[in-house]
């Protein structure tokens, strides 16, 4: 899949995660990319980037099935 701005632009190092404590996440690559394998079985996948709004995707995966997911990340809010 792929992690981008509302521009349109890839995200670099991104992360994309499932489940840190088992192994399953991600960081983008200098276009945004990242590939991620996992199990079947339902997952709310996280993308995170630094100064911008989070997203939790949920993703139901069979056995052996291949998704992809392109997620687009806004600008978060500044407070003072």
């Amino acid at each position: 899949g792929k992690v981008s701005d509302d521009k349109g632009e890839g995200l670099i190092q991104a992360n994309v995660i499932i489940d840190v404590s088992k192994g399953l996440a991600a960081v983008t690559d200098f276009d945004g990319n990242y590939e991620l394998s996992a199990p079947a079985g339902t997952y709310s996948v996280l993308f995170k980037y630094v100064g911008k709004e989070e997203k939790r995707v949920k993703v139901t995966l069979a056995e052996g099935e291949k998704k992809t997911l392109n997620v687009t990340l806004i600008e978060r809010e500044q407070l003072m």
